[in-house]
Parts: structure tokens; sequence; C-alpha cells
């Protein structure tokens, strides 16, 4: 499916930082993990955060990590209000910016996605995504704890 998303790297000038900020500030209580506190967090430099835009729009963004040799950890952070309109165009756009941009050395990429995002878990499965693993009772929610799905993809079967 074609995408009206672009993609920007973001080198984390002071605007940068502030988007990345806002966004998690955005999504803080719905995605993070008991006893995360948003006053701690600051982005790693060792992270590579990309920005997805319709027009001006910011959409979300992805944030990479090196995980070893050759692969890479994503993790998708998309505004909540974008998802229903823009969740259908977010894969290619992220394949697509991969396969584009990332270092030839990297392989794959995985995602660890906690089995209390139902919807998460089928935007994976609807991208494309092998489901290649669980950790056990490794994320804690409300109280409660969930196993944590592995993902991966090679990025050379990355569809854009």
């Amino acid at each position: 499916m074609d995408s009206p998303l672009t993609a920007r790297a973001l080198e984390m000038a002071p605007e940068d930082y502030n988007m990345v900020m806002d966004l998690m500030a955005s999504l803080w209580e719905e995605t993070c993990e008991d006893g995360a506190n948003y006053r701690e967090y600051s982005p790693s430099v060792k992270d590579l955060w990309v920005e997805f835009l319709d027009g001006d729009k910011s959409i979300g963004a992805i944030r990479l990590r090196q995980w070893n040799g050759v692969t890479l950890q994503m993790c998708v952070n998309i505004r909540k209000e974008c998802r229903k309109d823009y969740a259908k165009y977010v894969p290619s756009a992220i394949h697509k910016w991969i396969k584009g941009n990332v270092d030839s050395k990297f392989k794959k990429v995985v995602a660890f996605i906690p089995s209390y995002f139902g919807n998460v878990l089928a935007f994976a499965k609807g991208a494309g995504w092998d489901e290649e693993g669980i950790m056990q009772k490794a994320f804690q929610k409300n109280g409660d704890l969930h196993n944590i799905h592995v993902f991966g993809k090679k990025i050379e079967e990355m569809r854009a």
C-alpha cells in the first residue's frame, strides 16, 4: 500500500528532542510498565529516532537501538489520535525507511511487544512480522504480569 507518510531521521536538536518528549508524554500512561517514571526519562543518544509525517503533521516515530552486531530493536510510537487514519500506512513507511537508510551490516529488526497490547500484536502480524518467541511474565502493567512477544523481520524481506 502506498503511504502518504514521509520519514525524517531526528538529529536530536532541541526541536527534535522536544518532539520525542511530547510524543512520549502523550503515550506514557498507556504504554509504559508499572513504576516507569516520565520525569526520569530522557531519550538515549545511542538511539536513532525516525519521525513519520503527513505533510507537517507528526504521526509518531520509531526508536531504533542496536541489539547486537546485525540486529536492531525497534519500538513503534504512533500518536493515539493518528492510529485510526494512519495505521495502515505506517508499516510500509517504516520498511521503506529502514531498507533505504540502515547500514547494510544490519540484517534484522526485532520488536518486543507485551501481550497486554493486543492491538500492537495485531499490528505487527498485519505488517508481516514473524512471532519468534515469548518471554514469560516479563512486563508488569496494572499490577499484572504479561508475556512479551518477540517479533522479527529480516530487512531484505521488508516490503515497502
